[in-house]
């Protein structure tokens, strides 16, 4: 009788026991799952801004290459009178003096301005900086919204289609987390080129001078006299952005570009691509990595 009572006082001990042990295994479960999740975590915090870069490029591109094959599928007589009205509006601006920079005085002027080159969404052309794998669409205005998009034109310069006593002025954001856009656009130096696509007419510039200017001074970014000039224009230091930065180059005559960009621009997106994919193939790995070395040991 004693043996039996015994071993009845045992059982439920023995039972508590193996409670115990299935407790332990599931915190050991939990507490590999929310390290698994935090270093999973972790690891796409680190690559997200390097991925939507490069996301963020192939897109541009995508857009800068709808942008020609829209232009491309009008009738040449309507790109021709596109750009008869630009190079009429950069007369207007030579004689006048450029009395505006950077926003409208009115309504009026404002839509006129939009009207011209408009090839649909505000889009009136691309540009391309091989040397810095860079493919924008140019869009009208400098607005946040017109520069979270691509590259804006700066109202109050001249439409870049080229000729004689010209300076369009384009700007672009810098050391955005999501896009390139003109963050390395201080790597270029004179002698470098790029080219401007405009309703069918394409305009290469090579670099002749470099500098930076405050914020409030435009006399850099007026017309002087006969050239045809385009400014690229972007805030500096890198962070800080009190200054800007003007990177400024004169028309070359070297036919039409137009195939030469295209092929940079694909490179470009099979570029983002394939790093895309790599990085995607990586965190796969890692994360069967990861629940293969936390998978619960009998």
């Amino acid at each position: 009788m004693w043996l039996f009572r015994q071993r009845t006082r045992l059982r439920p001990r023995a039972c508590h026991a193996r409670d115990c042990g299935s407790a332990a295994s599931r915190r050991v479960t939990v507490l590999r799952a929310v390290a698994g999740i935090l270093i999973a975590s972790a690891i796409a915090i680190a690559i997200s801004p390097t991925l939507l870069k490069y996301w963020s490029a192939g897109y541009f591109v995508s857009v800068s290459q709808d942008t020609r094959r829209t232009v491309d599928a009008w009738p040449k007589r309507t790109r021709e009178r596109a750009l008869a009205n630009a190079d009429a509006y950069n007369r207007w601006l030579a004689v006048g003096g450029q009395p505006t920079l950077g926003v409208a005085d009115n309504a009026a002027m404002s839509d006129e301005y939009e009207s011209l080159l408009d090839v649909g969404g505000g889009v009136m052309g691309t540009i391309s900086i091989p040397k810095i794998n860079v493919q924008l669409p140019i869009r009208h205005g400098t607005s946040s919204n017109v520069l979270s998009a691509g590259a804006g034109h700066l109202f109050g310069t001249s439409l870049p289609v080229g000729g004689a006593k010209t300076h369009a002025v384009i700007t672009a954001h810098r050391g955005l987390m999501r896009a390139s856009m003109f963050t390395r656009l201080d790597e270029l130096n004179a002698g470098d080129q790029f080219t401007l696509s405009v309703m069918g007419r394409s305009l290469t510039y090579r670099i002749d001078r470099v500098k930076v200017i405050k914020p409030e001074d435009t006399a850099g970014l007026r017309i002087a006299g006969d050239e045809d000039r385009v400014t690229l224009m972007t805030c500096t230091p890198y962070g800080v952005n009190t200054h800007r930065l003007l990177v400024s180059g004169v028309r070359i005559d070297t036919g039409n570009a137009a195939d030469e960009n295209d092929a940079n621009a694909n490179e470009t997106s099979r570029r983002a691509l394939a790093w895309a994919l790599t990085v995607c193939c990586a965190v796969c790995i890692i994360g069967w990595t990861l629940l293969w070395c936390m998978r619960p040991r009998t």
